[in-house]
């Protein structure tokens, strides 16, 4: 009767051990971003991504150790976060969108008075550099004619 405690006392150990694996974990980290995802502002976002990557980095650093199913968990999971980080920034890229949207007239206006803003948004906002924006100026002065 005690080798059949000490045997179950050592598999349940086993399986809480492997519930508490990092993959496992990652998975139900995954599992409850989903489930709030669509309330989550820019700051849960940032806070996510910190606990995602501290995950991820434990998980890479003991990849050896993890059978084949919880590999195959974890990538699950990776790839699941991943479409969730992609769709949160589509929706943070159209709200972006919509918001320049409004402005357009104001920014046409402002951009056909004064040329350095126009220049300033190209290179703030677009990111492209001094010479690619003097290219377009001259080109669109040009056509302009």
């Amino acid at each position: 009767m005690r080798k059949v405690l000490v045997i179950v006392t050592v598999v349940l150990m086993g399986v809480a051990a492997a519930g508490c694996s990092v993959p496992a974990r990652l998975n139900s980290f995954v599992n409850r971003t989903e489930r709030r995802a669509y309330r989550y502002t820019l700051r849960d976002w940032h806070r996510s991504l910190d606990r995602y990557e501290n995950l991820v980095s434990q998980y890479v650093h003991n990849y050896t150790s993890y059978t084949t199913s919880q590999k195959r968990m974890a990538m699950r999971a990776i790839g699941r976060y991943h479409a969730l980080l992609v769709r949160a920034g589509v929706k943070e890229s159209a709200g972006l969108i919509y918001e320049l949207r409004e402005y357009a007239g104001a920014l046409r206006d402002i951009f056909s008075r004064d040329e350095w803003a126009f220049i300033d948004f190209l290179r703030d906002v677009l990111g492209l550099r001094e010479e690619r924006i003097f290219d377009l100026r001259n080109r669109l002065y040009e056509e302009s004619r």
